[in-house]
């Protein structure tokens, strides 16, 4: 078994070690000193090479999508054929008193104010 097999080996057997834990096991498992530094590099190496990528953020885009969401419905909001509608519906059956989401707008507005300026809520 070359150090390297015997370092994958052994780096299965230490996966919740931390390295310096890993780099004294690998001294103790190997009898002499540059065997134990070979299959120690070669453990460093291992564990560098599968260590787990950066993942992108949860939240990663939420800024723009929600932007993206106001600016749409700015435009759909002050287009004509939208307030014709309204205004049909309001000839025939008189006022709107369903539900509305104008609170929520406004505070998706102010947050994403405060999103753009780095402002952190408190």
């Amino acid at each position: 078994m070359t150090p390297t097999s015997e370092a994958v080996t052994l780096k299965s057997a230490l996966t919740s070690a931390t390295l310096q834990h890993s780099a004294n096991a690998v001294r103790l498992y190997f009898p002499s000193q540059p065997l134990a530094n070979a299959a120690h590099e070669a453990l460093q190496r291992f564990m560098q090479s599968s260590a787990p990528k950066a993942s992108p953020a949860p939240l990663e885009g939420l800024v723009e999508a929600a932007q993206a969401l106001v600016a749409k419905l700015d435009v759909v909001h002050a287009d004509d054929a939208y307030q014709n509608v309204w205004f049909t519906s309001h000839m025939r059956n008189g006022p709107y008193t369903g539900p509305t989401y104008d609170t929520e707008l406004t505070a998706l507005r102010k947050a994403l104010s405060r999103a753009q300026s780095g402002e952190q809520q408190v």
